[in-house]
C-alpha cells in the first residue's frame, strides 16, 4: 500500500491506496476489510480513506521474428501466454500477471524482451511500441525502462472486453 497525509482544513487525514494481492482491483470487500484494519492502528481524531491505487494502463505493440521451423500464429498465441498467463484447470501466471507490478515498479525493456525471447520459436523482437491511455500516444519503446509515478501501478490486463486496462498486439514476422 502507499499513503499520504494531507491536510483536509482542520486536521490531518491519511489516505492510503491499496495494491490488492492477486486481483486487478480493489473490491468493495477488500476495501471494507482494509479500513477496518487501519482503524485499530489510527491516532484518535485522524481519519483514514482507503483509495484504489492509480493504474498506468499501457498499450504495447510488439514485432517478433520467429524461426524458419515455427508457425507464427503458434508462436504469437504462444508469446501472448507468456506475457498474460493462462486461466484454467493449470492458471500460470505470465508477466503482466497484478502481483508482478505494485507501486512505481518501472517496466524494464530487457525484463520484457527476456520474457519474449523465453518463448520457443522467437527469433528476435524487433521492435515495442508503447502508449499510455491518456498520457502518450504510440512511440517506440527505446529507454531502459518505463516509471510510473509512485502512486501507481502499472496495467496490462489483455482483456478484450475491457481495454481500457490495457492491451497487447503481437506481430508476427517471418516463420514457416
Amino acid at each position: 500500500a502507499g499513503s499520504a497525509f494531507r491536510w483536509t482544513g482542520s486536521w490531518l487525514s491519511a489516505f492510503v491506496a491499496a495494491d490488492p494481492s492477486e486481483a486487478a482491483a480493489l473490491g468493495a470487500g477488500q476495501r471494507r476489510a482494509l479500513q477496518i484494519h487501519l482503524d485499530r492502528f489510527r491516532q484518535a481524531g485522524r481519519e483514514v480513506h482507503v483509495l484504489p491505487p492509480r493504474y498506468a494502463d499501457v498499450n504495447l505493440i510488439i514485432y517478433i521474428c520467429v524461426e524458419p521451423h515455427a508457425y507464427r500464429e503458434e508462436v504469437a498465441a504462444a508469446v501472448t501466454e507468456a506475457l498474460l498467463g493462462s486461466r484454467g484447470a493449470l492458471p500460470r501466471a505470465g508477466f503482466f500477471d497484478p502481483d508482478h507490478f505494485t507501486f512505481g515498479t518501472p517496466l524494464n525493456r530487457d525484463a520484457l524482451e527476456a520474457a519474449i525471447q523465453g518463448v520457443g520459436g522467437v527469433r528476435a523482437v524487433k521492435d515495442i511500441l508503447l502508449r499510455r491511455r491518456g498520457w502518450f500516444d504510440w512511440r517506440l519503446f527505446t529507454e531502459l525502462a518505463y516509471t510510473p509515478a509512485d502512486d501507481e501501478v502499472i496495467r496490462l490486463a489483455g482483456d478484450p472486453l475491457h481495454p481500457e486496462r490495457g492491451s497487447i498486439q503481437i506481430v508476427p514476422e517471418g516463420g514457416a
